[in-house]
């Protein structure tokens, strides 16, 4: 059985969460060095756990190979990321929005 948590998946995690995070931010004009730490984490613990459970469990239902199953791999991996992957993030990045203190530049 494979380790839960595993290095590669709590680094990549947190990179990746937190590039996107932090871009959806400086878009918004709201980086924080806080928030990014912050969703570092989050990203480097939560996310490092679900994610590769997850397309691991896509993998496990659809392991045949051929065309159809490959399409219905890649149509569910959408479906999670549309369903699951997308209000998770909007939830954090109001959360983490409304509850961090401004910057005010003094």
């Amino acid at each position: 059985m494979k380790p839960l948590i595993t290095k590669r998946n709590c680094i990549q995690g947190a990179i990746i969460y937190a590039l996107g995070d932090s871009c959806a931010a400086l878009l918004t004009g709201e980086f924080q060095i806080s928030r990014l730490v912050g969703m570092m984490q989050l990203g480097g613990t939560l996310y490092a756990v679900e994610i590769p459970w997850y397309f691991a469990w896509i993998e496990r239902h659809f392991e045949r190979q051929g065309f159809v199953n490959g399409l219905k791999r890649a149509l569910t991996a959408q479906a999670f990321l549309i369903l699951y992957g997308l209000p998770v993030t909007l939830l954090s990045f109001n959360v983490f929005r409304d509850n961090l203190p401004r910057y005010s530049g003094v």
